[in-house]
C-alpha cells in the first residue's frame, strides 16, 4: 500500500515517459468479451470526439428516455470499455429503478453506432 501512493506521489510530479511506476500504470489484462488486453489504468485516458460534454449531448439525443422510463430510474449506471480501435462495448447497465430490455437495447443500440472514441494510451 505505501509503495502505491509512493508511485502516485512520484507519477504526479514526474513524466510518465520516465518509465517510473510502469508497474502501476499500464498493467493490462486480457478480457474475453473485448477479445483484448483492457488497461485499467492508461497513461492516457480514452477522448470521445469534441471532448465529454459531446459525448453527452450524444447519450441524450440517441437514447431519447420517455417520461416513463425516465421517473423509474432514479440513477443509471452503463459501463463500457473502449477497444483500441475506438469502439465503446457496454459492459453492463444497472439503475436504482428497473432496467428493461427496451431500455437496455436502446443503450446498446446507441454505443454501438456511437462515433469512434480516441482509444487510451500505454506505453507510448
Amino acid at each position: 500500500m505505501l509503495r502505491l501512493l509512493i508511485c502516485i506521489f512520484i507519477c504526479l510530479s514526474l513524466s510518465l515517459r520516465t518509465g517510473i511506476c510502469q508497474d502501476v500504470l499500464c498493467k493490462g489484462k486480457y478480457d474475453p468479451q473485448v477479445k483484448e488486453v483492457v488497461y485499467p489504468s492508461p497513461e492516457v485516458n480514452a477522448s470521445f470526439p469534441g471532448g465529454i460534454s459531446k459525448f453527452y449531448i450524444y447519450i441524450n439525443k440517441e437514447l431519447d428516455i420517455t417520461a416513463e422510463e425516465f421517473e423509474n430510474l432514479d440513477l443509471i449506471t452503463i459501463a463500457f470499455t473502449i477497444t483500441s480501435t475506438g469502439k465503446a462495448i457496454v459492459r453492463h447497465i444497472k439503475a436504482n429503478g428497473s432496467v428493461d430490455s427496451q431500455f437496455a437495447r436502446k443503450v446498446r443500440n446507441a454505443f454501438g453506432k456511437m462515433p469512434r472514441w480516441i482509444p487510451a494510451k500505454c506505453d507510448g
